[in-house]
């Protein structure tokens, strides 16, 4: 394992044991054998690099890839960035892990270290192979907690989607906001051309089918209050855990084509 000189208030995270991958022609990869080559790796690496930091840009996580032509060689891909936001990072790798392509799921045996924050500090992290995608958050499941910032927002830990809390105002509410229309273009290979209101719309048809929203006390009849149009899609809820239920539902549907493909069918909508 390579030495680091980092910073006390820095983390590098090590994604490693990557697979070699080919073009299959069809759009897709197929695996290679255990010894692919040097250069079969590196491929792979920063196939994987790239695809990484494409999600990390969406996101206020201050992480990016670095030692590029050394790592990449041993099929590792390497990213920097500020102690402080470790906990998120690594669920936003978990979760890019597991996102969009079979490829990395499927063909790739990922074990994740992080080192840091200080030097000789290193926590290693398995990947559990495929995660269950097709999951619905129960009744008793565990959320993940949110991390509000000073305006009470939080933009990374259900991303896509923009969680809001105002639950000190005369009305308490809870809001969440997407935006990312490009996601489902990316997701479904295609151009989606869909209004924010129409996405309001299918989104609300399996809130109500898949009983995603619990807790009806509150501001808003039936728990939330759809408020999309344009280029936005707006829910408002009376309740934070159904905010969460509802954004971690939607953030694994957004980025799983098949998934994606059936809510629109459900509720008529043709791209």
């Amino acid at each position: 394992m390579h030495a680091y000189m980092i910073k006390s208030d820095e983390v590098i995270f090590e994604i490693r044991k990557l697979k070699a991958c080919s073009p299959n022609g069809s759009g897709g990869t197929v695996p290679y054998e255990d010894n692919a080559g040097p250069g079969d790796l590196k491929l792979r690496a920063r196939m994987f690099s790239e695809h990484i930091t494409f999600y990390l840009s969406h996101t206020r996580l201050k992480f990016k890839v670095f030692e590029k032509s050394k790592s990449w060689i041993h099929g590792i891909v390497r990213l920097k960035g500020p102690a402080s936001q470790a906990a998120i990072a690594l669920a936003q790798i978990r979760k890019i892990i597991a996102v969009d392509g079979e490829d990395h799921r499927r063909y790739c045996h990922l074990e994740i270290e992080q080192i840091g924050p200080g030097e000789g500090e290193r926590r290693v992290f398995g990947t559990k192979g495929p995660p269950r995608s097709e999951s619905i958050p129960s009744k008793t499941a565990t959320l993940k907690e949110p991390f509000f910032d000073a305006d009470s927002e939080d933009a990374d830990t259900y991303y896509p989607f923009l969680l809001s809390k105002l639950l000190d105002d005369a009305e308490p509410e809870v809001r969440l906001q997407f935006t990312e229309f490009g996601m489902l273009d990316d997701t479904m290979g295609q151009e989606c051309e869909m209004e924010g209101n129409t996405l309001g719309d299918v989104m609300g048809e399996a809130i109500e089918k898949k009983k995603l929203v619990k807790d009806h006390a509150g501001t808003h009849p039936g728990g939330y209050f759809d408020n999309s149009e344009g280029g936005t899609v707006l829910f408002h809820f009376n309740s934070l855990k159904d905010a969460i239920r509802v954004a971690e539902y939607f953030g694994k549907v957004f980025t799983n084509k098949r998934m994606l493909k059936a809510l629109f069918k459900s509720s008529g909508v043709e791209l």
